[in-house]
């Protein structure tokens, strides 16, 4: 199976288009299609490492880089003039390609079957679309060519968050990358360069952290969440086609969105097993998945399926207080959030939800007032990819 780094940020990619017609395509004239390295947009100054999502993390910077052993699918379309529709374009034959790191020309770079290179075309223009990780497993994909592109942007079908943490993976769509030509590009005799196509989180991710403000021992030994939906079909949703792509809430033309089937997960999650004191400071949990010192099977953060959340969903905390097992168990729907001003939590709404390309993080925090009854309280929140407030739990 594939190790993936995972950073908590937006992706983008940087893309070069444009093909000859079939007939000069491969014919070594003119500039190569290549797309430059994907770079990850960083929404937040947040360097999460987490198993599963894209990304490599920059040491001591907020940069982060798509990995190079890593692929990505690109969907293209050649035309004549200005974008008007997807469907109107002749499809490029790379339409569809998973793409490879190509150290030849330090980028990703679409191949025939005889790996000779595509090439732009004169007085044509090129769209493109691309979607990642390229190789999803079996158990996410249920089956093969479920992943397709048209007019109304990118469709997946039967898509199952795994069961197994360390099997999951951070889903990207890109917006479109249109109108683009041989002249967008910046090519030297050695070097290539690409034009951005920024990717999305498609899932939601979930992440902890541990404080405790008591004078008691707490170690946190276990943490599942049960009852959530596992499994649906996505659509982009671009109503309005050409180059205009915009996902502002009610005006924009792009609506993406998951048909989640009602399908429970049968077997909890398992989003921690292993001993972590709290701490005063609140602490992330950067271990959730694999043994201690594995560092190819690490993760601090699940990557879920958004969903309306069921009455049923929960998550369950396993833990000690001066040795003595304890654990709790708290329903997910209905909690109320709070904006943290002035050092005050200020009541602000309730999340009844996990949306598309949000970061909720639960924080798990022992209280010295109500240490004699073992409280611990949930504060979930979002990081680095799209906020959102607190929300306080009360035990």
């Amino acid at each position: 199976m594939r190790k993936l780094l995972l950073c908590a940020a937006i992706a983008s990619v940087a893309l070069s288009s444009c093909v000859k017609e079939e007939v000069d395509a491969h014919q070594n004239q003119g500039q190569k299609i290549t797309f430059d390295s994907p770079v990850m947009f960083s929404n937040e100054n947040t360097k999460a490492n987490v198993y599963g999502e894209i990304g490599a993390v920059t040491e001591n910077s907020v940069t982060y880089t798509y990995p190079k052993n890593e692929k990505f699918v690109i969907f293209a379309v050649g035309h004549e003039d200005s974008l008007e529709s997807w469907n109107d374009g002749t499809v490029a034959g790379f339409n569809g390609q998973a793409l490879t790191y190509d150290r030849d020309v330090d980028g990703w770079a679409p191949k025939t079957n005889e790996s000779k290179y595509y090439y732009w075309e004169t007085g044509r223009m090129m769209s493109f679309a691309a979607s990642s990780p390229a190789d999803l497993e079996q158990d996410h994909w249920g089956g093969a060519n479920k992943r397709t592109y048209d007019d109304e942007g990118l469709h997946i079908l039967d898509f199952q968050i795994s069961a197994d943490a360390s099997k999951q993976y951070d889903l990207l769509f890109s917006t479109r990358a249109c109108n683009q030509t041989a002249a967008n590009m910046n090519h030297a005799a050695n070097y290539y360069s690409g034009l951005p196509v920024r990717f999305q989180h498609a899932l939601s991710s979930i992440r902890f952290s541990v404080s405790n403000s008591s004078e008691e021992s707490v170690v946190l030994t276990g943490i599942t969440i049960s009852g959530v939906k596992y499994k649906g079909d996505f659509n982009e949703n671009i109503t309005e086609d050409g180059d205009l792509y915009d996902r502002t809430e009610g005006t924009g033309n792009v609506v993406p969105e998951w048909d989640v089937q009602n399908d429970t997960i049968v077997n909890p999650y398992i989003a921690f097993q292993g001993n972590i004191a709290f701490v005063s400071e609140p602490r992330y949990l950067s271990q959730l998945v694999g043994e201690a010192g594995d560092s190819t099977n690490v993760c601090n953060q699940l990557l879920l399926m958004p969903q309306e959340l069921p009455d049923a969903a929960a998550i369950t905390v396993h833990y000690t207080v001066n040795g003595r097992s304890n654990h709790k168990t708290i329903k997910l729907k209905g909690l109320k959030s709070y904006k943290r001003i002035d050092n005050n939590d200020v009541e602000s709404g309730t999340i009844n939800s996990w949306e598309m390309g949000k970061r909720y993080t639960y924080r798990l925090h022992y209280s010295s007032e109500t240490a004699a009854r073992d409280k611990i309280y949930f504060a979930p929140s979002t990081e680095g990819w799209q906020d959102v407030d607190i929300i306080i739990v009360d035990l």
